[in-house]
């Protein structure tokens, strides 16, 4: 597998000038992706009457995760407000370096190049 790191921490740094975030820690209200809705397990349960379980898989998916193509031109990321701490944030900066990477398919390079944006944009001070 090839990685291109430096594309990764550009993408990461100009994410943040992006959302104008010059403070360190981030703080987690501030983690935006532009056209994307990020809303809770809870809200989006309430919203449309689903239960969690169903939205979770089961609870398969605990933390977040990353839903395109449901309705056109809506991407959401849903996460688990229960779970909303450091590693949230990180889970966060997980499904939006999906994104901000055109990842297309689930597979074990997304998996660390989305880590790998998130631990960047966790990390950058300017």
């Amino acid at each position: 597998m090839r990685y291109d790191w430096a594309k990764i921490t550009s993408l990461a740094y100009l994410t943040l000038l992006e959302l104008d975030i010059h403070e360190f820690p981030i703080p987690a209200k501030k983690i935006r992706c532009k056209d994307v809705i990020i809303s809770s397990y809870q809200k989006y349960a309430k919203k449309t009457g689903l239960p969690i379980e169903k939205i979770t898989l089961g609870h398969e998916l605990e933390d977040a995760f990353l839903l395109k193509g449901l309705r056109p031109n809506v991407t959401l990321i849903l996460y688990n407000k229960e779970k909303y701490g450091p590693r949230m944030k990180h889970t966060l900066w997980h499904e939006i370096g999906h994104i901000k990477c055109r990842h297309k398919k689930h597979s074990e390079q997304e998996e660390i190049e989305a880590h790998f944006f998130a631990a960047q944009a966790n990390a950058l001070i300017f």
